[in-house]
């Protein structure tokens, strides 16, 4: 029992090691290139958009909503952020994946229903970002009625 303690003392510092040298090496991959990549996206945005009225002046990063009545998230005070919003007479959310599976979808069709609670005076469209989406992911934005550029 003493040896497989030991063992197991042993391997959790060689995985702590790891994970520091990972975060060291890849930069922390889910919050600075994932921020690196949602600023590209919004810089770009008014150029590449259709829709031309987006002014660059209201395009806001990494925005708070809460969930006050718990009717998305079914837990009252669930905080939630949006990559992207855009005003424009209209609520345009936006979130930004480098790489996505259908969850990914879900749960931003659950924000943008959030943010159409909270805005009930203002029409909200989703848009769904992620290069080279999968046939899944597509189908799936598709069945949450929401915009996909891939």
């Amino acid at each position: 029992m003493i040896k497989v303690e030991s063992t197991v003392d042993r391997m959790d510092k060689r995985i702590t090691k790891f994970e520091a040298w990972l975060k060291i090496t890849t930069g922390n991959v889910g919050d600075e290139k994932g921020q690196a990549l949602e600023q590209l996206f919004a810089l770009g945005l008014s150029y590449g958009l259709k829709e031309r009225d987006i002014l660059p002046e209201t395009i806001q990063l990494r925005q708070q909503f809460v969930d006050t009545d718990g009717l998305i998230y079914l837990r009252k005070g669930k905080s939630i952020e949006i990559d992207l919003i855009a005003e424009n007479g209209k609520l345009t959310v936006f979130e930004v994946k480098a790489s996505a599976v259908e969850t990914d979808v879900a749960i931003f069709a659950r924000k943008v229903k959030l943010v159409q609670l909270q805005n009930p005076e203002k029409p909200v469209h989703g848009i769904f970002i992620s290069p080279g989406a999968s046939d899944e992911v597509k189908q799936c934005c598709s069945e949450y009625d929401l915009e996909l550029l891939d």
